[in-house]
């Protein structure tokens, strides 16, 4: 098990440029981080959680993927800090937040993967570390080759925003229950595009396990999707 410091962007004026006129939210959320990094070094499939997610939880969360994948999978938990800091995180990196020290970090640990091995690499994020994994990638997608690239499947479950702009060499996964409100904004709900095949279940519910890899492994998102 491996910890990685973090420094929440508004504590780095060099990369919050565009919080200068907020001074006093960026004070109030100013706060240390560190992910945990569980099993990197065993498994080419990477979780990273969404919003409000314990260590114990995130760890059920590992375990339930282990059962569906039958092998080991490798997670970076991104610790929750409570409701509203949490809520204020995410909604930032949907919007003007997109280089934090958090997705500098996932970015980083992402790219050593995959220069490591010639195998594929599975990258799982739910709500908003589907966003972390999406701005992550398209700070690495142009120090990558083509070749690696396409080892490259991003499964995304459940995320406010995940958007069309990576390179369309990276295969795309897009599981989402029809009324989840967390996906409310995010356009991709509406068709799928070149490289990013979207999975729609006619349903609500946004948590992890009930919601989506409960049904994914029922076949109520189709049988045809990265999982079956």
């Amino acid at each position: 098990m491996e910890a990685v410091g973090c420094m929440y962007v508004g504590s780095n004026p060099a990369l919050c440029t565009s919080y200068l006129t907020m001074p006093f939210i960026m004070k109030f959320f100013k706060y240390n981080k560190q992910l945990n990094i569980i099993d990197i070094e065993n498994s080419n499939i990477i979780y990273v959680n969404g919003i409000l997610t314990s260590k114990k939880i995130a760890l059920l969360q590992k375990r339930k993927l282990e059962r569906l994948f039958k092998k080991t999978v490798a997670i970076i938990h991104n610790p929750t800090i409570g409701f509203f800091k949490d809520i204020f995180e995410c909604v930032s990196y949907s919007t003007i937040n997109r280089k934090s020290v958090v997705i500098f970090s996932v970015a980083e640990i992402i790219k050593n993967k995959i220069n490591n091995t010639n195998k594929e690499i599975k990258l799982i994020g739910h709500s908003n570390g589907a966003t972390i994994i999406n701005h992550a990638l398209k700070l690495i997608e142009d120090d990558l080759t083509i070749e690696q690239l396409k080892r490259i499947h991003f499964i995304a479950m459940g995320s406010p925003f995940i958007y069309d702009n990576l390179s369309t060499h990276i295969n795309i996964e897009y599981f989402c229950n029809s009324h989840d409100p967390v996906t409310h904004f995010n356009k991709l709900k509406l068709n799928s595009k070149k490289h990013i095949i979207v999975h729609i279940r006619t349903s609500n519910g946004h948590f992890f396990v009930r919601d989506y890899l409960v049904p994914i492994k029922n076949g109520e998102f189709g049988n045809k999707n990265f999982f079956n």
